[in-house]
């Protein structure tokens, strides 16, 4: 159950994030979708660990704030 999740928050974090898009296509050319959904669902995990641990907001790279502004996901006050 916690795999299928992750999966599916991989799929949103590809479409929304420059960061795990590119994560995503690098391991899809060696060994295929499936393998680079999990690895991509890992990294999402790792991420929000981190976060949780550092209780630092997460920055969202989009091609529109990649090089400038940021928009933070949480606010640790």
């Amino acid at each position: 159950m916690l795999r299928w999740v992750l999966v599916q928050c991989a799929f949103v974090a590809i479409r929304n994030d420059e960061r795990f898009r590119n994560f995503y296509e690098r391991p899809k050319q060696r060994k295929g979708p499936q393998k680079a959904i999990v690895a991509t669902a890992r990294k999402l995990l790792t991420v929000v660990y981190a976060v949780l641990r550092d209780k630092k907001p997460y920055v969202i790279h989009t091609p529109t704030n990649y090089y400038g502004e940021y928009t933070p996901v949480t606010n640790w006050d």
